[in-house]
């Protein structure tokens, strides 16, 4: 008699082959059937509709890498092979740790000020990477397109993370005079050279000075224009997964001092009050950086995010209290929001959750509520409270336990990725034991497209000591990362793989039962899984996920 293994092992599985095995097995009273291993070579079962495989969580899981200052990442300055071979080794250790906390995006500082960790024709190279402004690192050092390799091949999106208007966090306590002339023997060594190609040189009638800094005037338009150019640079030239701002715009006020930009308002203010022309300008590059990017040919997939000050303006919701971004630093990050002009928000809610004047939970509801368009809200946590033991861990395991809880908002960022690499405090342990426990695949941003891959094809087989599921892409679009799902047992288990890779691996195990694996693109948009069955008593069955 034609056993149905036998029957089902010879073609390609239709409905009913499936519930023919089903169906045999339970009047017969069979034992679970199980595959041979003759079988294992490709599978009894392909493309089975009735098997049940649990979707992937959908979350971002982000932290901000700041370069400003050595925070984060490089943690000493230098051009020499030895500066370059424990930067790479210290961005290594940042991306493994959030690969093991299962993090899916970095938001890495590129451009702290008006200097460039990446090599440019428009900026100098950056002096928080190399000890002064404009030097160049040795063996064509790109610590931009490394960082990308790096977080790709580890499953994690790379966002520029961009400083717009600041040209030196510590302006030199000189003056030197403007253009190609000046005399640099005085300051070529020191940290307060200016390079040739910075703005302060190459176009010094749009640089002011406030406190200390030296700043771009956003009210010139030759401001607007450089900062533009520097972000599509970027866009073309590297493989970025998003551009992204913090909030810095207009300086935050200082008692005593006024933005030095009255010429520049005589110039363009065009009948507006002072500060509706502040905010006008900011809303007007925010709103042409995002166009700009979406008509970058071949690039719709990088996505714009902001991280404005967690308050747009004090009672906003009822009972805040706090600097007002709206009328301090022009920042109108509600109009953004309402208006689509971002494709994610990720206000700094800086706060505890029992805070008094800024509670966490409650403005994480109003910015949800200012989703109109229903692009991307990922709070950005002050994870480094934890540091010192400020905050306890807890705290952040709550906030992104609330976050999840709040309608319209998918994810969280976490500033800064310090306690994540060294797991200070437990934070990292605490985050995969519990919310992290397995992997997510970024939130769909449907608004770009929402159009999946199509379908792989898959095998498998059986080396030494390894069971080996291998896939062969199918379509046009390439995938970004692969979904794979092993049952194991009772459980399946969820990896996601870069998408450079063509197979993936689990120890070898007669428990085995099925697994399923899908292309990834860009937004996290998935195709239909490539299934195989190997252990029939599987199909219509719930399994947990790991």
């Amino acid at each position: 008699m034609l056993q149905p293994q036998e029957f089902c092992r010879n073609q390609y599985v239709s409905e009913f082959c499936i519930m023919f095995t089903v169906t045999f097995r339970r009047c017969l009273g069979a034992l679970p059937i199980l595959a041979s291993s003759a079988a294992m070579g490709q599978g009894a079962f392909v493309n089975t509709p009735l098997l049940v495989v649990p979707t992937f969580p959908r979350e971002m899981r982000a932290a901000w890498v700041a370069t400003v200052w050595q925070i984060d990442w490089p943690t000493s300055r230098g051009v020499g092979s030895s500066y370059v071979t424990a930067q790479r080794a210290q961005m290594d250790s940042i991306l493994n740790a959030m690969a093991d906390a299962k993090m899916n995006a970095a938001f890495l500082q590129v451009r702290a000020q008006a200097d460039a960790i990446y090599p440019s024709s428009l900026e100098p190279r950056a002096y928080f990477l190399t000890g002064r402004e404009g030097l160049s690192t040795t063996g064509g050092y790109d610590p931009l397109a490394e960082w990308i390799a790096g977080a790709h091949a580890r499953g994690i999106q790379l966002h520029a993370w961009i400083n717009p208007y600041r040209v030196d966090v510590s302006a030199p306590q000189f003056t030197p005079p403007p253009g190609t002339g000046w005399n640099d023997t005085a300051t070529t060594s020191s940290s307060s050279y200016v390079a040739p190609t910075s703005p302060y040189r190459s176009f010094p009638n749009s640089v002011r000075e406030y406190d200390g800094l030296w700043l771009l005037d956003p009210g010139d338009p030759a401001s607007r224009t450089h900062v533009k150019n520097v972000i599509l640079d970027i866009v073309r030239r590297y493989d970025v997964d998003g551009i992204v701002f913090d909030d810095y715009f207009y300086p935050y006020p200082v008692t005593g001092l006024s933005f030095p930009d009255t010429n520049t308002y005589a110039l363009y203010g065009g009948g507006l009050s002072l500060a509706n022309w502040r905010r006008k300008n900011v809303n007007d590059f925010v709103f042409d950086i995002y166009n700009s990017i979406q008509l970058e040919p071949g690039k719709g997939h990088v996505l714009f995010g902001i991280g404005p000050f967690g308050i747009w303006k004090p009672g906003n919701p009822p009972g805040v209290t706090g600097l007002s971004a709206y009328d301090s630093i022009y920042a109108d990050s509600k109009l953004w929001f309402n208006n689509g002009w971002v494709d994610y928000l990720a206000p700094q809610l800086y706060w505890t959750i029992a805070s008094s004047g800024q509670p966490y939970g409650s403005l994480l509801s109003w910015w949800a509520s200012q989703n109109t368009q229903n692009r991307h809200l990922w709070p950005s946590n002050n994870a480094s409270q934890t540091l010192s033991g400020t905050w306890p861990v807890q705290e952040i395991i709550d906030q992104v336990s609330l976050t999840r809880l709040t309608p319209g908002a998918t994810g969280n960022v976490f500033y800064s990725v310090k306690g994540i690499r060294d797991n200070t405090n437990g934070l990292r342990s605490s985050l995969k034991s519990s919310l992290y426990s397995v992997p997510a695949l970024p939130p769909t941003s449907p608004w770009k497209d929402n159009v999946p891959p199509s379908r792989p094809s898959v095998s498998h087989s059986i080396t030494g000591g390894s069971f080996a599921i291998s896939w062969t892409p199918n379509g046009t679009e390439a995938a970004h990362w692969w979904a794979v799902n092993v049952l194991i047992g009772q459980v399946w288990q969820q990896y996601l793989v870069a998408g450079t890779a063509t197979s993936f691996s689990v120890p070898k195990s007669p428990s085995v039962r099925a697994y399923g694996v899908g292309a990834v693109d860009r937004l996290g948009n998935i195709s239909p899984l490539a299934n195989r069955v190997l252990d029939a008593t599987v199909i219509g069955q719930n399994f947990r996920a790991n």
